[in-house]
């Protein structure tokens, strides 16, 4: 979770210390949940649960310049599923 934090931060200026969001942490320091503002949105994200294996993940969003936020999250330690490219519908 740390890591996913530091990717979300390094890359889409992610905030995680409002007091409106639930953090929630383990004895270990840990999290257990963890919510984050990317522009006005509020993220949840949650660990794999004991024994059984992760999920992956996709996020969309918009931005006003997808190439540099691609580049930050790759930079930060995303693993990237596609790079950006012009869709048909109109969207990159």
């Amino acid at each position: 979770m740390s890591e996913c934090l530091l990717i979300f931060r390094s890359a889409f200026d992610a905030r995680d210390e409002a007091k409106e969001l639930r953090n929630i942490k383990n004895e270990d320091g840990s999290f257990s949940s963890l919510e984050i503002f990317i522009g006005n949105s509020v993220i949840m994200v949650f660990p794999a649960k004991e024994g059984r294996l992760p999920n992956s993940m996709s996020l969309y969003l918009y931005a006003e310049d997808t190439d540099a936020i691609y580049k930050k999250a790759i930079s930060a330690g995303a693993m990237s599923l596609m790079e950006p490219v012009d869709m048909f519908y109109g969207d990159r």
